[in-house]
């Protein structure tokens, strides 16, 4: 009998006008609040806060269950409640398919040059890598698993603790939006070639840091007309040609050549002309073996120069690594890198960069249009501005591209977007509209009638 109760009062309070009046008060608020999220800081933001939070969860279950309970309450169902059910059906769906979007739905980017052939994409949900290499050249993977640490996050007396062999990874802090330097400092353990300098002239001044990160034995500067190649390998460098200042390091030594005329000793502190005007080149630092490190400043908000970054600490040394990157600990033989990446899709067919083209503003480098020719399969796409590619299940738009240092683009961004749902949410809408129309249909032909 009490149970009899209980179920009547829940059936009765899932089916009233209360419980729908504030369901679709707190959506709203919650949408407005997520909204205004969003512009503050990002939707990624938003997401993990409102949009897929338990509370925008919760609030959807009661949604259908007052939707669902209310239907079952008119049953049976009479032809002038048509409007009336086609509408609540059709809200029923679209969270259906809103669902099926979100757990199996895909949101994400694909960057690559020219002439290179990709199967995956880059999605916003991270993880945690960790590789091993005696030589530098090969890697075994230790440790792959995916982490969150916005809602997680990581002390120093409760750390995140990656194991890696001999001792393990200390996660101690986290910044979702930290704001980078970058730094070169020597280091005895293991490293590669870095200098910084310092070219002055009435023209401008410039003060730059030049890195060989493992692999590269050739970097090349663009400063104005003037070009700086900092090489390893003398083999490599390029034809000569005016305004070119060549850095040539060779064990702990550092050597440079003026349109490669003749080659000199260079030492930090040293100042010399190079003919281009009056500009005078100074040599600040030079490290045969030195390490990237970076230093993160908290932000309050995002915006387009932060990063999510976390301090690592592994025997005592500690070390930032921002999101997408690697930082790299050494022992004695063996060498650690621990990434903190971003998650990976495999696509089911391979995507090849045949070329990029940019149209830009008339007296200006600014660009007005840019497309990407892609082959997908042995067939040849344009992905343009305004005109997307949707093959395989997955739409692909064109959203950017990345320039090197002479304004060139070199590298093309697509979004890549596929969504299981989005018929099922469009069948819903659609239900809702006719349900609506039909609702005032109805209405307007009765009124007629009592005129």
């Amino acid at each position: 009998m009490i149970t009899k109760k209980i179920f009547q009062k829940l059936y009765s309070f899932s089916i009233s006008l209360k419980l729908s009046v504030v369901t679709f008060i707190l959506l709203g608020i919650l949408t407005a609040v997520g909204t205004y999220m969003e512009s503050l800081w990002d939707q990624e933001t938003a997401n993990k806060l409102i949009y897929h939070s338990p509370l925008m969860t919760g609030v959807m279950i009661l949604l259908v269950i007052n939707l669902s309970a209310v239907l079952v309450d008119r049953w049976p169902w009479k032809t002038r409640q048509i409007p009336f059910i086609l509408a609540h059906f059709g809200i029923l769906i679209m969270i259906f398919g809103s669902t099926l979007t979100r757990h199996f739905g895909l949101d994400a980017s694909l960057r690559f040059k020219e002439g290179e052939t990709v199967q995956k994409v880059t999605l916003t949900e991270t993880e945690v890598v960790v590789y091993s290499s005696f030589d530098g050249e090969s890697f075994t993977q230790l440790y792959h698993e995916p982490v969150d640490f916005y809602f997680n996050r990581p002390s120093e007396s409760k750390p995140v603790i990656i194991p890696s062999g001999s001792e393990s990874f200390l996660i101690t802090t986290y910044i979702p939006y930290g704001l980078p330097r970058e730094e070169y400092q020597a280091s005895q353990k293991g490293g590669w070639p870095a200098l910084r300098f310092y070219l002055e002239g009435r023209p401008g001044r410039f003060v730059e840091w030049l890195f060989l990160p493992p692999g590269q034995k050739m970097l090349k500067k663009q400063l104005g007309p003037a070009e700086v190649i900092f090489t390893t390998d003398r083999s490599r460098l390029p034809e000569t040609k005016k305004n070119q200042l060549l850095l040539y390091a060779k064990g702990e030594q550092l050597f440079y050549s003026l349109e490669q005329k003749r080659w000199r000793s260079l030492k930090p502190g040293q100042v010399f002309a190079t003919g281009w005007m009056d500009f005078q080149f100074r040599l600040l630092d030079f490290f045969p073996k030195a390490r990237r490190v970076f230093t993160f400043s908290p932000q309050k908000r995002p915006s387009d120069n932060t990063l999510s970054a976390i301090q690592v600490s592994w025997k005592g040394e500690k070390a930032w690594v921002a999101q997408g990157a690697y930082v790299q600990f050494y022992e004695k033989d063996k060498m650690y890198a621990l990434g903190y990446l971003n998650q990976s899709h495999p696509l089911t067919f391979p995507i090849k960069l045949l070329d990029f083209r940019m149209e830009t503003y008339q007296g200006s480098n600014k660009a007005k249009t840019y497309e990407s020719e892609v082959e997908i399969l042995g067939k040849k796409y344009i992905i343009s501005m305004n005109e997307p590619l949707k093959t395989g299940g997955y739409t692909f738009y064109q959203s950017g591209f990345e320039e090197d240092d002479e304004g060139r683009p070199v590298i093309s961004i697509l979004s890549v977007n596929k969504d299981p749902g989005r018929f099922v949410k469009y069948t819903g809408a659609g239900l809702v509209i006719l349900g609506v129309g039909l609702l005032f249909y109805r209405r307007k032909k009765l009124f007629g009638r009592k005129l």
